[in-house]
């Protein structure tokens, strides 16, 4: 695994912040333990998503607002693609460093946290991380910024995956609507084969899978569906 943080010209300076939008909902309870995942896998069956082909192995970036957003979404999908013989660069937007304003050199021990994963799910030579510095709990109000900091790290990438743009959290849906703006415009003409798939994270927790605004049903045959980026 190689971190890019010691190059400071793929190192963003943390930007003022610009008034955005509250989020679209409530403050989710991340103690509550949301569905069962029994009635996720149902309704997904039910859904009758097609497998994802990723196709030839190549390079994947990932878009992560927080250290272990990638591991807890996508890890075993990344885990999977390395063994097919895929490569990953990894955007790690911000360091999580507010998510517990208490606790002291947080960002650190997340970064150090997220070695860790990459190691256990076996792709830490694989992967790449290029580590944005945004501000953790502001990305929506960074977002611009943040669409000129991907743009140039799609190039040459096969597939971006992202955060789904209703995943409930503000710092997600940043990262999914700048994602899919940067892949709209072409990755700046230097993508191969520009495509994107879109993982829930929080939604996981928060929707109900027979609901009309679950990420199943909202995304049933768009090609953009976020549950169809799974290969396991």
């Amino acid at each position: 695994m190689r971190d890019d943080t010691d190059d400071r010209s793929t190192v963003i300076d943390r930007v003022a912040p610009v008034d955005a939008p509250p989020p679209a909902r409530p403050a989710i309870e991340v103690d509550d333990p949301g569905p069962a995942e029994t009635a996720w896998r149902a309704a997904i069956d039910r859904a009758a998503l097609p497998p994802w082909h990723p196709g030839a192995a190549g390079i994947v970036l990932v878009v992560s607002p927080h250290p272990d957003d990638e591991t807890l979404a996508v890890g075993g999908l990344l885990h999977d693609l390395v063994a097919a013989g895929w490569r990953v660069r990894l955007a790690s937007v911000t360091d999580g460093e507010a998510a517990y304003p208490a606790v002291s050199g947080l960002g650190a021990l997340r970064r150090r946290e997220l070695a860790s994963a990459l190691d256990r799910l076996g792709i830490a030579d694989a992967t790449v991380i290029h580590r944005l510095e945004l501000p953790d709990g502001r990305v929506a109000q960074c977002q611009a910024a943040l669409e000129e900091r991907l743009t140039p790290l799609v190039a040459g990438m096969s597939w971006v995956l992202a955060p789904w743009g209703d995943d409930g959290h503000p710092d997600h849906e940043a990262c999914g609507r700048a994602a899919a703006a940067v892949v709209a415009r072409g990755g700046g003409g230097q993508m191969r084969f520009p495509a994107i798939r879109f993982f829930p994270i929080w939604a996981w927790q928060w929707a109900a899978p027979a609901s009309p605004n679950s990420t199943i049903a909202s995304s049933a045959g768009k090609d953009s569906s976020p549950a169809s980026c799974s290969i396991t």
